[in-house]
């Protein structure tokens, strides 16, 4: 990853966009931003939970939904490097 950073090329590593990586990226980005969304709102919940030292139940709803999409996008993505790259 530094190497090409600096400008290093490694054969094979250039992205030739096409239709169906401009269809993954756009959406992959809409679940990182939802992710990143439910990140700040679960940790500002858990703040405010422990600063009035009483459970909250959204606090836990959003986590499960967090845990949920986190782990989706990631395997959606490990599958789509393996669609692509490998078979």
């Amino acid at each position: 990853m530094t190497y090409r950073s600096f400008g290093g090329e490694v054969e094979g590593a250039s992205l030739q966009l096409n239709p169906t990586f401009t269809a993954y990226f756009a959406v992959h980005g809409a679940i990182a931003i939802i992710v990143m969304a439910l990140e700040i709102a679960v940790l500002s919940i858990g703040v405010h939970q422990l600063q009035l030292k009483k459970k909250l139940t959204l606090h836990s709803k959003l986590t499960k939904l967090l845990f949920s999409i986190w782990w989706i996008a990631f395997f959606s993505g490990e599958v789509f490097y393996l669609v692509m790259y490998v078979l």
